[in-house]
């Protein structure tokens, strides 16, 4: 059975964050930012003990084409998406929100 995926709000305000700068930048790259994080999304939902280890019991999944980590928790219950973070981000920076 699929697990729900839920986001935490701050990994939300990244997604519209990360979507607003794309569009501002070119009419196409903010929907194709949304499509490559919903791609991501399913596939983390179908298999996500494929995804490698990461920091502090979560895993991570590279955007295609885009230089952002989806990084999640599997739990009992649910996966819990924990941060959409930049590349360039400092690893771990969204620890204090599980």
């Amino acid at each position: 059975m699929r697990k729900p995926i839920i986001f935490d709000p701050l990994a939300e305000d990244e997604v519209t964050t990360a979507f607003l700068w794309y569009s501002s930048r070119s009419e196409k790259a903010g929907p194709r930012f949304l499509q490559a994080l919903d791609r991501a999304v399913e596939q983390i939902g179908d298999r996500p003990d494929s995804f490698p280890a990461y920091i502090a019991g979560t895993r991570k999944c590279i955007l295609h084409k885009f230089p952002y980590l989806v990084v999640f928790r599997v739990d009992a219950e649910i996966i819990y998406v924990v941060a959409v973070s930049h590349g360039h981000q400092k690893p771990g920076y969204w620890r204090k929100r599980f």
